[in-house]
């Protein structure tokens, strides 16, 4: 009898040990874990890229991308908490305060510097995911599809915030492509 609770308690505990994770990831889980949590798939991420909490960064921070719960902390400085010089571009609607409760919901990621240059958003995980922006840095242009060409194309103004869904919803997550002029370039 005894033998046999001995086997039927192993059996439990063998199981239990083999249960899926939780969907939200503990902020103690190794950083694989926390991203996979987010809906960040690791294997397509750019190399080179470091992991600090919360982030993802690439290019020694000029580009990052933070996931996670967290208070907005809007401030009258940062729009919707993007920096001035930067282009941030957030996954869900209302700049990932979907709630409309203070805390944000999605991945978002900024890009400081990144000007002239193509930023193709599968190295961020983050391929047909953007559903609001903001542009602090320089006039800039995002593109809906990868291959074969990069088109249709949308403007993002400089210092202009965009909820995607409330003012294009059939274009919301959409984006694969962005690209940032150089400063004081007006090509829209």
């Amino acid at each position: 009898m005894t033998k046999r609770l001995l086997v039927m308690v192993l059996a439990v505990l063998g199981v239990v040990a083999f249960l899926p994770a939780s969907a939200t990831a503990s902020p103690t889980a190794p950083a694989d874990l926390r991203m996979a949590a987010a809906g960040i798939d690791v294997a397509t991420l750019r190399p080179g890229y470091t992991v600090s909490g919360n982030e993802v960064s690439w290019d020694n921070g000029d580009v990052r991308m933070l996931f996670g719960r967290e208070q907005t902390g809007f401030g009258p400085t940062d729009i919707y908490d993007c920096p001035l010089g930067a282009v941030c571009l957030f996954e869900n609607s209302n700049f990932d305060d979907q709630n409309h409760d203070g805390v944000r919901d999605g991945k978002r990621i900024i890009i400081l510097r990144g000007r002239s240059t193509w930023q193709d958003m599968r190295w961020y995980s983050f391929d047909n995911k953007m559903s609001s922006w903001v542009n602090r840095l320089s006039t800039s242009r995002w593109y809906e599809n990868f291959l074969p060409n990069p088109t249709p194309s949308y403007c993002m103004p400089m210092d202009w915030a965009y909820d995607v869904p409330v003012y294009a919803p059939q274009v919301n997550d959409m984006m694969s492509m962005l690209w940032i002029y150089e400063p004081g370039a007006v090509y829209c």
